[in-house]
């Protein structure tokens, strides 16, 4: 049992990213081969696991997570339900889907409006079982987004198009927060 999604592959993003400046966004991708011709960060590590753990990896998708600072530096967290924890914005990623397009939405579904800035990174992890003959990864990719001028105020309770329970600015990670991947980018 094989299940790796990364790279992922699409001529269309791939010619994108060849005349696209460094540090901009691409406008859409679903192969994070085009990331590291852009000399985006990778933190990936392997580790060995039992089948169970691999096959459990497997069902998880890739995950699109914004990191967006106000004019103050306080970091957007978002919380999709009222048991869900704080996290910076988030969406999933299945395979072929196209990372930015989940970015954007992510960001949207806090109410606050804004443009992705730079992919500041893709975290990840692969696992592997000890004989070598199942895999899986997860990958989750980091963007950095500027709000608009009009964009103080997040979502309190959602309504029309977010779709988050609420959504505010933090100056420091509040206590049984969940701190994805690249989290510390943007908040302590």
């Amino acid at each position: 049992m094989t299940q790796d999604r990364s790279p992922r592959t699409d001529d269309a993003a791939s010619d994108d990213a060849a005349t696209a400046e460094p540090d901009s966004v691409p406008d859409a991708f679903t192969d994070l081969s085009v990331l590291r011709e852009r000399d985006v960060p990778f933190h990936v590590e392997t580790e060995t696991a039992d089948r169970g753990a691999v096959a459990e990896l497997a069902t998880h998708d890739d995950m699109a997570v914004v990191g967006i600072q106000d004019e103050d530096g306080r970091a957007l967290l978002r919380k999709a339900t009222a048991d869900c924890a704080w996290k910076l914005p988030v969406e999933t990623v299945a395979a072929n889907d196209d990372y930015a397009a989940a970015a954007r939405r992510a960001l949207a579904a806090t109410g606050v409006a804004g443009t992705l800035d730079a992919v500041e990174g893709v975290w990840g992890i692969d696992l592997v079982t000890p004989d070598g003959e199942a895999t899986a990864s997860r990958r989750f990719v980091v963007f950095r987004a500027e709000p608009e001028p009009t964009a103080a105020e997040p979502l309190r309770i959602a309504s029309g198009e977010a779709t988050v329970f609420d959504a505010d600015w933090f100056a420091a990670l509040p206590a049984a927060a969940s701190a994805l991947p690249g989290t510390d980018l943007f908040i302590d």
